[in-house]
């Protein structure tokens, strides 16, 4: 299997980015004009972002430009056949724009945009998610913020994703499970030690539920 997936590399680089870049594409061009090739794609792009911030419910901190939200994203395979619909739309639209009729600036972001997009695409085409950890990365890590929040609407809003983890951890289950049906798994030799990073989870007093 992939170790590293196309869109999960083309997330990593979007990440990588200083955040106030993170939003934006390669170049931050002047306002297009409306009804332009330029006005068409930045509108796909900037849906498209906008959409994904949402669906992925990315948990903001103080490296991520995105909204905070009271849950975690869901992974299970019928949001995943969504996503790769909706991807896949979003690659007809871009298909539509005619690239010489764009602007250099927008051309470079027309062809980063579609790159980012296939990756995605590929991902759930491919069933990458079926396999959501391995010898480094794992689903039930990275809950904890790296700072405080600095409101009470913060601290709510991050006790809400804590109660979505078992909701989360379930679907990333199923997921698995079917990735092992189909002989889809990381090597059993990047898995030993990996269940004790788990324990915390596994140790916890349900008694006292959030």
């Amino acid at each position: 299997m992939r170790t590293i997936s196309t869109g999960a590399l083309a997330a990593a680089l979007c990440l990588a980015l200083p955040a106030g870049m993170v939003a934006t594409p390669a170049f931050a061009a002047a306002a297009p004009t409306p009804g332009s090739a330029d006005a068409r794609l930045k509108a796909i792009y900037d849906a498209e972002w906008t959409w994904r911030q949402k669906e992925l419910a990315r948990d903001a901190d103080e490296d991520s430009p995105s909204a905070p939200t009271d849950h975690l994203p869901r992974v299970d395979a019928a949001t995943q056949a969504r996503h790769l619909a909706y991807w896949n739309n979003v690659l007809a639209e871009l298909a539509k724009i005619p690239r010489d009729q764009l602007s250099p600036e927008e051309r470079v972001n027309a062809e980063v945009c579609e790159t980012i997009i296939v990756g995605f695409v590929d991902d759930i085409r491919f069933k990458i998610y079926e396999a959501p950890f391995n010898a480094d990365t794992f689903f039930w890590t990275g809950f904890g913020p790296r700072g405080g929040f600095s409101d009470e609407k913060g601290y709510k809003l991050y006790l809400g994703r804590l109660k979505d983890v078992p909701r989360y951890f379930a679907e990333q289950t199923d997921n698995m499970r079917a990735g092992l049906k189909r002989g889809f798994t990381v090597p059993k030799v990047a898995t030993i030690g990996r269940d004790k990073t788990i324990e915390p989870y596994t140790k916890a007093d349900d008694s006292n539920p959030l």
